[in-house]
Parts: structure tokens; sequence; C-alpha cells
């Protein structure tokens, strides 16, 4: 995710850009995972940007979300956008491990693992979908302790296999669906790939395989999300 990160610092300087990627990817990422695949993750975290780029919060009744923001859980991804954005709701360690993780992992920390349902199921036999109260470190150093014995660099390099072994697919990388995401929306727009990741910057959603077409991100603000 180095590259993406990059791409805010050329924009708007070391300081802001670092403070920036945080905020509108890793942490709105971190904040709209539960029960997501990476693909519909990102398209709810740019949503949630974009509404709140215009002063509004993320919509937190499915029917008044635009196409095709969803997923199993999306209510309450959408709350947790909301609380989080509004400093309702820290994302620590402690309060949020989960989360907290994720965004760390968007960041380029290689230490903390991200124990998902995936990760969950696949350590328990099936038993779980979740780690219990309290139990998430539990989980996480046996992920730790697995790559120690590997000589892995941290645990988030043997998460990344266990969890594609657990799912029983190769999976993509994170940016891969980014880059996808990227080049999707300049066909649909007509834009030049690189006018979509400015655009993004200033808070243009990226778009999935549906959605309406847009001319660029000053137009779509004045249509509104939808």
């Amino acid at each position: 995710m180095g590259q993406l990160e990059q791409s805010f610092i050329d924009t708007f300087g070391e300081e802001l850009g670092r403070k920036m990627f945080k905020e509108r990817f890793a942490d709105a990422m971190a904040a709209t995972t539960g029960g997501m695949d990476p693909e519909s993750n990102l398209v709810a975290a740019q949503y949630g940007n974009f509404m709140s780029n215009q002063g509004k919060i993320f919509p937190e009744r499915s029917y008044e979300m635009s196409s095709p923001v969803g997923g199993r859980f999306i209510k309450g991804n959408a709350e947790m956008y909301n609380k989080i954005t509004a400093g309702q709701s820290p994302m620590t360690a402690a309060d949020q491990p989960k989360r907290f993780n994720f965004s760390a992992n968007f960041l380029g920390h290689q230490g903390p693992a991200t124990i998902d349902e995936q990760m969950t199921v696949g350590m328990t036999g099936g038993k779980m979908k979740a780690p219990p109260k309290n139990a998430y470190g539990i989980l996480e150093n046996i992920v730790t302790e697995e790559a120690a014995k590997r000589g892995l660099p941290g645990a988030s390099n043997m998460q990344d296999v266990a969890w594609a072994g657990f799912k029983g697919e190769p999976g993509k990388p994170m940016i891969q669906i980014v880059n996808e995401a990227i080049e999707r929306t300049a066909r649909i727009t007509g834009q030049s790939p690189a006018e979509v990741v400015e655009n993004y910057k200033k808070g243009m959603p990226l778009f999935s395989g549906g959605g309406a077409a847009v001319i660029s991100y000053d137009a779509l603000m004045e249509q509104g999300a939808n």
C-alpha cells in the first residue's frame, strides 16, 4: 500500500499526506470491515468518506445507501464509521483490536495480525466466528508464534498465508484491488487513471463492478451521493 500512501504524500506533503492516507484509507477501511470482502469494504469506506466530505453522516439504514454499497453487517459498519469519524469510538488496540490491527497493517506495520472471521473460523476448526471476549490477543499470539517458527518478519506475514489457506483461494493483494478499481473508475468516467487517483484523494469514490457513471469529482459533489 506504500505506493498509494506516497501519492497522498506527493499531494499533501509528508505530515498531512500520511495523516490523510490513514484517515481516508486505512481507518476508513478498518471502520467498515465487518463481514466484508475486500472490494465491498473499499466501496463502503470511500462512500463514507464522500458523505463526510459533504458534512453528512454515513446513512445507517441500508435503504438510504446508494448502490452498490452493502454487505452483511453494513448497518453496523456505517454506525462504526460515524462513531470513529466523530471521535465517539476511538480505534485502539484495547477497545477495537481487529480494526486497530487492520488499519496498522495498511500503514505497513507487520507486527500485528488481523484476526477476522476467516482467521477465527480456520483457527478454531469452525467452532467460532469471532474471538470470545478478551480472547483476541490469544489468537493473535498464536499467529505471532507461528510466524516466529518460520522466520517471518511479522505476524501479518503469517496471517497473509494462513488466511488464503483457510479461504481455499489465493486472494489478491489489497493494492491490486485498489488498482483495478482505479482502472474501472477511469473507464466508467472517461478520466485517466492519474485523474482518478487525484479525485479519489479529494474524496471521490472508486467504483466496483456496478454503479452509475460520473464525470468528475466536482460534478459528483454537485449531484450528491445519489
